[in-house]
């Protein structure tokens, strides 16, 4: 038989126990839309990822000092009006090339002095 001391204690006891339940329980599930990986967006992964140049792509990107057509052996004229051979050392002249192997300025090209001059009389002797 049931006493009222022990229907007390027993109501006070399954009070405890839920209560300590309810404490380690998520108070809702969590809604799938928000908690479901979404797939990252394919330009902003590209954007903020570091990207090694390719070389021969027939595209400057950074850490090139030059880019030559695609399918380029050997060298190719640089593209870049800045880029001289008196932009590259000073006091000198000539055409300023780009190493399609490693798409790095080529100077052996680049002779001292200047090419531009008056010519000569065309008279001799």
């Amino acid at each position: 038989m049931i006493t009222r001391r022990s229907g007390i204690l027993a109501l006070l006891f399954l009070s405890i126990l839920a209560v300590s339940c309810a404490q380690g329980a998520a108070a809702t599930p969590p809604d799938a839309s928000t908690t479901a990986a979404s797939p990252p967006d394919a330009s902003t992964t590209a954007a903020s990822m570091p990207t090694t140049p390719v070389c021969g792509n027939g595209k400057l990107e950074k850490g090139e000092a030059c880019e030559c057509p695609t399918g380029t052996t050997g060298t190719c004229a640089v593209t870049d009006p800045t880029q001289t051979c008196a932009s590259l050392e000073t006091g000198t002249s000539g055409v300023l090339l780009c190493d399609a192997a490693n798409c790095m300025l080529d100077p052996n090209t680049c002779v001292p002095g200047s090419m531009a001059g008056s010519g000569g009389s065309g008279t001799g002797g």
